[in-house]
């Protein structure tokens, strides 16, 4: 009588505390009234309709004492369901396709019904549509867009009865008996079309399906995990398969893994990593009959009929890396020309495996990053990649930086790389390094010093007097470097005033004191030929602007005579640099007429005849 309480207590135990088989350990059940037939899992909430009393709310934010938090109490024999957003979409044996809102988990209503046939046994729901199978009448199409007004859009039927579907990207497996997996093209939903079978001994009497990226995983009653490409849905390729005992039911794919539910058998853990060779793992006993199975981070929820719906330790069997970038794109905006910005974005491994990152490719002129090659990046673990901007071309300039990684559902993440190069002509940048003198510690004699040298070279600059202004830049340098020997100023100091100024000279000696964009390429101001434009405004009242071009360096001069042939203006006498330039005549204090600009290059002459006007 002891043994047999002391047997009896074990079997408790088992049942209702925590089976172990192997890696697998259960951790928690939640009692129904009747049957429970199938599960579905979104985040704290399982959902599991009792077949005879209506849909149940799980919390199981902790898995080991699942609490029911909402439910129906109504007859409507449940076969399966499926979640999407904030509804739960059930087949129902006698009544087609229950729709309950569970925005609510506390309160779950039922907002809508659609019954275009009886007797249905599976549902899939994708995008806005709803597929709801019969094993007598095939497929029928639900449009769910407005989840309170759905409406039948089409069916489709295929031989043999039909017991389970899945969907992907609009592409239908049903699974018949005798008449192995129909495919269906669903994706003009209105227009389903059969587009093939596979048959064979493989395939007698199919029931559950998953489909993850283009293959399709059968349960075959007989048969146990049979595995199929429907990439190219037209002709599916028989792949390979696993037995199990009679009868296998389901089938859930979670990374490597397949999850057979096997009825009276329990559960079957296969690898597939190789999908032509499944590899049985393990083989999971249950107290009553396994229907169907969700898997949710790393625990299996299983629908055991009799009373329970029962949780697992499986995360032997799911752990996966998972990648997360952050930010999803980067935006430089507005970096000057041969200016340098840098941006920064992060890799993590929110998974539960250790994530591969196996390489980095970045595309797009003017960036880069500081990438040394592939690392691995443990669980919660992240790294910082810095991206540089360094243009020398105006506009708009975009890039892409493509991850390759590991993670099984997105191995490669791609963040698009976006940025402004704006040109800044070098009197702004002189003005600019005026305003930080104005902010050094020094007295006003030293101060003024410094800012009278950098006005000197914007008047120079603006007189088109490059070479002139480009000595007084240098003689500031010059002064910089003088109070840094001193004392004046700091080495920081002088060091990045003289770093600015040499930039300023060295753009201006490539690109001239102005530069301006044509399309997303700057112009270099060298031109091909020498020019001399008409002037503008001509006729002008006090100021026009001569503009002209200097293919290589050229004494120039230009000057102003009167119709009687008197000189009254000398604009420039000067070596000029290879450029174009604009230079103003300001002719306040001359009275109204005509005049002619005579310009002289080298062999380069030309005139150019003005009105004045006041």
């Amino acid at each position: 009588m002891r043994f047999t309480k002391f047997v009896f207590s074990i079997m408790v135990v088992l049942l209702f505390v925590g089976s172990v088989y192997a890696d697998i350990t259960q951790v928690g059940a939640y009692r129904v009234q009747r049957y429970v037939m199938d599960v579905e899992v979104d985040g704290d909430y399982a959902y599991a309709p009792d077949y005879y009393y209506g849909l149940h709310v799980v919390d199981i934010s902790n898995p080991a004492n699942p609490v029911r938090v909402g439910a129906t109490n109504e007859r409507r024999y449940f076969r399966a369901i499926a979640k999407e957003g904030d509804y739960i979409y059930t087949a129902e044996s006698n009544n087609g396709l229950g729709i309950y809102d569970v925005s609510d988990p506390t309160d779950p209503i039922r907002i809508g019904n659609v019954r275009p046939a009886s007797y249905f046994y599976d549902v899939a729901v994708e995008g806005d549509y709803a597929y709801l199978l019969s094993p007598n009448y095939g497929l029928y199409i639900i449009d769910i867009s407005n989840p309170y007004s759905a409406f039948l859009v089409s069916h489709i039927n295929v031989n043999g009865n039909k017991y389970g579907l899945e969907v992907e990207n609009g592409i239908v497996c049903i699974g018949t008996y005798y008449y192995g997996v129909a495919v269906i093209d669903a994706t003009d939903p209105a227009h389903p079309v059969h587009l093939s079978s596979i048959t064979g001994n493989q395939f007698r009497h199919c029931y559950g399906l998953d489909i993850v990226d283009g293959i399709a995983y059968v349960a075959d009653l007989y048969n146990g995990l049979q595995i199929v490409d429907i990439s190219d849905p037209d002709n599916p390729e028989y792949l390979g398969g696993g037995g199990a005992p009679y009868p296998s039911i389901d089938v859930t794919v979670e990374g490597n893994y397949a999850f057979l539910s096997n009825h009276r058998n329990g559960f079957k853990v296969f690898d597939i990593s190789d999908l032509e060779n499944p590899t049985l793992e393990e083989s999971i006993n249950t107290p009553y009959y396994v229907w169907n199975i969700d898997i949710e981070d790393g625990l299996a929820y299983v629908a055991d009929y009799h009373y329970y719906m029962r949780i697992y330790d499986v995360s032997e069997h799911t752990a996966q890396p998972e990648i997360a970038v952050d930010p999803e794109a980067i935006d430089f905006s507005d970096v000057e020309f041969r200016r340098s910005a840098t941006e920064t974005f992060t890799i993590s491994n929110v998974g539960n495996a250790d994530l591969t990152v196996s390489d980095l490719t970045l595309s797009g002129d003017y960036y880069d990053f500081d990438f040394g090659g592939g690392f691995v990046l443990t669980e919660g673990e992240s790294q910082e990649i810095t991206v540089s901007f360094d243009p020398e071309e105006v506009g708009e300039l975009t890039g892409e930086i493509v991850i390759s990684s590991d993670d099984a559902d997105d191995p490669e993440v791609t963040i698009a790389i976006t940025g402004d190069c704006v040109w800044v002509p070098a009197p702004v940048l002189v003005e600019r390094l005026i305003d930080v003198c104005g902010g050094l510690d020094l007295n006003r004699g030293q101060r003024n010093s410094l800012v009278v040298k950098l006005e000197q070279v914007i008047r120079k600059f603006d007189r088109g007097q490059i070479r002139t202004g480009l000595n007084n830049l240098n003689a500031f340098m010059n002064h910089v470097t003088d109070f840094v020997e001193e004392g004046v100023l700091s080495a920081e100091d002088g060091g990045a005033l003289i770093a600015e100024a040499q930039f300023i000279e060295a753009l201006v000696n490539d690109y001239g004191v102005d530069a301006f964009g044509d399309g997303n390429n700057l112009v270099n101001l060298v031109p091909d030929d020498f020019y001399f434009d008409n002037c503008y405004p001509n006729p002008f009242n006090a100021e026009t602007t001569i503009s002209f071009g200097l293919p290589e360096v050229e004494f120039v001069s230009i000057k102003v005579y009167d119709m009687s042939g008197r000189i009254v203006a000398d604009l420039a006498n000067s070596q000029y640099s290879a450029a174009r330039y604009d230079i103003s005549w300001r002719a306040q204090d001359i009275p109204a007429g005509n005049y002619l600009i005579h310009l002289n290059a080298g062999e380069f002459n030309s005139i150019r005849k003005v009105a004045l006007i006041k």
